[in-house]
């Protein structure tokens, strides 16, 4: 039974007065997991395997190295001199129309290409 006015959360209400029996310290919730290292990488370190574009993608790239080099050449700069020239002859080859028609400077190389190979 309470008296007198007290809050009832000062040292006496807490049992904290001498005689009493001390109040243990609550346990944490959840246990802290112990510090660990850091684990070491695998040793045989492989990487991702190679990206492989799609068809739709390798013939989305081969429309712009097509039309980017057929519109430098017909801005007057000579194929060779392009800085997609090599890149267009490792993707089509020296043989390919497309890209005999691109160092021409033919305005429908690109769209050639694209309806021929993509079936578009």
């Amino acid at each position: 039974m309470k008296r007198a006015g007290g809050s009832g959360t000062g040292f006496y209400s807490n049992g904290l007065a001498a005689g009493a029996p001390a109040v243990e310290p609550r346990r944490a919730s959840r246990p802290t997991p112990p510090v660990t290292e850091t684990p070491a990488p695998p040793k045989d370190n492989t990487s991702a395997p190679a990206y492989r574009p799609t068809k739709r993608e390798q013939v989305f790239c081969g429309r712009i190295i097509l039309d980017v080099l057929a519109r430098t050449v017909r801005k007057g700069t000579d194929a060779e001199l392009s800085m997609l020239y090599p890149d267009a002859l490792e993707f089509f080859g020296a043989d390919s129309p497309h890209f005999q028609g691109a160092c021409k400077g033919q305005a429908g190389a690109a769209t050639h290409y694209e309806r021929t190979v993509a079936g578009g």
